[in-house]
């Protein structure tokens, strides 16, 4: 089936329920992370069926839509600094092997995030719809933090950490940065999530593949999203770097089940820019198209960052300190063994 069906008669088809924003469109904001212009692309353009196949499912990490939603300057301070306090306890969550960490509902994650605000209240007998959010936030909240090893009262009275210092407030740079690690954290996770779905492999190393689409490589954890690498990977604006991440992606995505693109089953080592560019096109637009069959809502998608900084040292991809003996021309150096 050819990727152009699933752009066909876009804008006459709904994209939302009658009420919620669409989530399938980038909101404005000034410390939005820049978005990766092919996933963009391929966010806006797919049509989804309306009911979607698959129930809709909650979020493994709080929505970076959901800080920007937010009208209230305060509340959405609260969000951050709610998030920076309890963010060690919530990757714990999902670190474990033995880990039974769900999707939580944006319901959930917005009690969560306003903490700062609503932590502090008594929560009183009231059977509420809001009360009862609350007392279930709480709940959540105290069992992430016993699990982790980090004391309540300590965490909601501690300092704010961010990028390895302590802060006294946060400006848009480092909004931006919070946010864009979400974003990598949920896509790699979701990422995850739908190979186990929809994969034919009954290998035992789809971890590994997973994290080699990321810069790192395949020794590297998913629970660390690099910021000095946020432009690099698949963020990369150069196409022959970009490449090494693309073909990591392609190979996991081999195995999928249901038809899948013909550039992607493309067997072959040399690809001209134009070659990545189509491929970079076909994954994209694949992913949504499969995310949204199991799982019935838009997928959280990587970003970049629009200044450069750094927190941790990324080994540079292997296969591109070789010496190219065709220059524009990438290789797909996924099968090969150095």
């Amino acid at each position: 089936m050819s990727i152009a069906t699933d752009s066909k008669n876009k804008s006459n088809a709904p994209k939302l329920p009658p009420s919620g924003r669409n989530k399938f469109e980038d909101l404005e904001s000034p410390f939005l992370p820049p978005p990766i212009q092919s996933w963009r692309k391929a966010l806006s353009e797919f049509t989804p069926q309306s009911p979607p196949p698959a129930v809709v499912e909650g979020y493994v990490f709080p929505e970076p839509a959901l800080f920007i939603a937010v009208q209230n300057k305060e509340r959405q301070e609260a969000y951050f600094r709610s998030w920076l306090k309890f963010r060690t306890a919530m990757i714990y969550r999902v670190s474990t092997h033995d880990s039974t960490a769900s999707v939580v509902p944006n319901s959930l994650w917005r009690n969560l995030l306003a903490f700062e605000l609503t932590g502090k209240e008594k929560v009183g007998s009231s059977s509420t719809k809001s009360s009862k959010l609350r007392e279930t936030a709480r709940q959540f909240m105290d069992d992430s933090l016993e699990a982790a090893g980090v004391d309540f009262a300590e965490s909601n009275g501690g300092n704010l950490v961010w990028n390895g210092s302590v802060i006294d407030s946060l400006g848009d740079r480092d909004r931006e940065e919070i946010l864009w690690e979400l974003a990598e954290l949920s896509f790699r996770f979701e990422l995850l999530a739908l190979d186990t779905r929809v994969t034919t492999s009954i290998s035992d190393d789809r971890q590994e593949l997973i994290r080699a689409c990321f810069p790192g490589g395949a020794s590297a954890s998913l629970l660390v999203a690099d910021l000095g690498a946020a432009n690099d990977g698949l963020g990369n604006v150069h196409w022959e770097p970009k490449s090494v991440y693309l073909h990591a992606l392609k190979k996991v995505m081999t195995t999928w089940k249901g038809e899948v693109p013909a550039i992607i089953l493309a067997e072959k080592v040399r690809w001209t820019e134009r070659e990545i560019e189509d491929l970079e096109g076909g994954i994209t637009c694949f992913y949504m198209k499969m995310f949204y069959q199991h799982f019935g809502r838009a997928p959280i998608v990587p970003r970049r960052l629009s200044h450069a900084t750094s927190l941790y040292r990324v080994p540079y991809p292997r296969g591109l300190t070789m010496v190219n003996p065709r220059p524009n021309i990438a290789y797909d150096l996924t099968d090969v063994r150095i």
